[in-house]
């Protein structure tokens, strides 16, 4: 099954009502990226390599606000 924009907009916005851990997120980023590569959509799978690169050093985060943002945006 592809990972649509909306599905992960929803998931994002779960793990975010759960933590904003910022080594948390990028691991949970890479696990759905090796769990589901080869099936989904383009735009989920730069932003999960974004989200991925968060724990590179704090040019790569997002904010709290921002990933709300996000999660928001690939809903509608």
């Amino acid at each position: 099954m592809k990972l649509e924009k909306k599905e992960f907009g929803r998931m994002l916005e779960e793990v975010l009502g759960r933590t904003s851990d910022v080594p948390f997120l990028s691991n949970w980023a890479y696990e759905i990226f090796l769990d589901r590569q080869q099936n989904m959509d383009t735009e989920v799978r730069e932003l999960l390599l974004d989200l991925n690169h968060m724990e590179d050093g704090p040019e790569f985060e997002f904010t709290r606000g921002e990933l709300s943002e996000i999660a928001r945006k690939l809903q509608e």
